[in-house]
């Protein structure tokens, strides 16, 4: 019987931590790209930094990428909303100046 490919979606909260954020999003796109199962969310937090901008052309360059919108201020508010938003069966949270080696 063959096991059933199982979806992942990796989570990343953030709020004002641009130049933390593009390397941490660095570091795991490739990993997100290797399967068609996986998706990369980011929720903003009310960034003022650029983040939004940065986000809106990474998620319309790349459709394993997307993005959310949260201005309650809180990892409490982030994270909740990238749950609300999964439609994976599993969610992996990521903080957004935590670059995971390969």
């Amino acid at each position: 019987m063959p096991i059933a490919k199982r979806s992942v979606l990796l989570a990343i909260p953030t709020i004002d931590r641009l130049p933390y954020l593009r390397l941490v999003i660095e570091s795991v796109l490739p990993q997100v790209r290797e399967y068609s199962t996986a998706r990369l969310l980011v929720v903003d937090n009310g960034s003022c930094d650029g983040t939004r901008e940065f986000l809106i052309q990474l998620s319309a360059d790349d459709p394993q990428v997307s993005w959310l919108a949260e201005d309650r201020r809180g990892s409490y508010y982030a994270r909740s909303r990238a749950i609300d938003d999964a439609r994976e069966d599993y969610i992996i949270f990521l903080d957004d100046d935590a670059v995971p080696q390969s």
